[in-house]
């Protein structure tokens, strides 16, 4: 009877533990909905509570950053972007790697660049054009001056640039290729940089490296940036 008791206490034991652990499980997936949920939306709506901190740099969350692409503006000598790509954290600064012909196109990171400490490779197989953008669209103004600069190399008969789309003020596609410098059979490392000016009709930009041909590209020191007016009206240019 003693052993039939104590059988019967450790089962009920065992039920109840169970159903703790169901519970802390429901809550637990309950509380992860929800996180996510909460990260969805502000993917969506492009909040960025401190630009110093993202949580995909520390958690494999990247799969909730969806379109549409958040939007930002910019003062005047703000820089919009500093990337020497010293490790994959980069990339949650930048949007998918596009190409035109599947699986034709891989990143990496080279140990090596322009400073020595590491820099961006692209790998064309073919010869289709692909592109990396930056992963916010930008509004401007029309006037408005911005600059871009770059170190960039090529091997093969690749080529690798640096420039701007522009967008109407529906975010339709005015100009697919704005302010583009390239290299091409560059054995070393080439410094390229442009300022420009917002045409009229342009409200929105978004910033990327593109190439096409077969052989590798490597990017580094990229930078953009908003440029500021002088005392005169003076900009990247040393005039209006």
């Amino acid at each position: 009877m003693v052993c039939r008791l104590e059988g019967v206490a450790v089962k009920a034991g065992g039920i109840k533990r169970n159903g703790n652990i169901k519970k802390t499980a429901v809550l637990l997936m309950s509380g992860g909905l929800l996180f996510c949920a909460a990260y969805w939306i502000k993917c969506q709506a492009g909040i960025d509570c401190i630009s110093s901190f993202h949580l995909a740099d520390h958690l494999p969350v990247s799969f909730l950053q969806r379109q549409p692409t958040p939007i930002v503006q910019f003062r005047e000598g703000e820089l919009i972007i500093g990337e020497s790509f010293q490790s994959r954290r980069h990339r949650s600064a930048w949007d998918k790697l596009w190409m035109r012909e599947e699986k034709a196109v891989y990143e990496s990171y080279a140990a090596e660049g322009a400073d020595e400490r590491g820099s961006l490779l692209i790998t064309n197989k073919k010869t289709q054009d692909w592109s990396l953008c930056f992963d916010r669209l930008i509004r401007v103004n029309p006037g408005e001056q911005y600059e871009f600069s770059g170190q960039i190399r090529t091997e093969g008969d690749a080529r690798g640039a640096l420039g701007v789309m522009l967008f109407d003020g529906e975010k339709k596609i005015q100009r697919w290729h704005y302010g583009v410098r390239a290299v091409t059979d560059a054995a070393q490392w080439q410094h390229v940089s442009h300022a420009f000016v917002i045409p009229d009709g342009a409200f929105f930009m978004q910033f990327r490296l593109t190439g096409a041909g077969r052989g590798n590209v490597w990017f580094d020191q990229i930078t953009f940036k908003r440029c500021a007016r002088a005392v005169g009206g003076q900009g990247c240019f040393g005039h209006d």
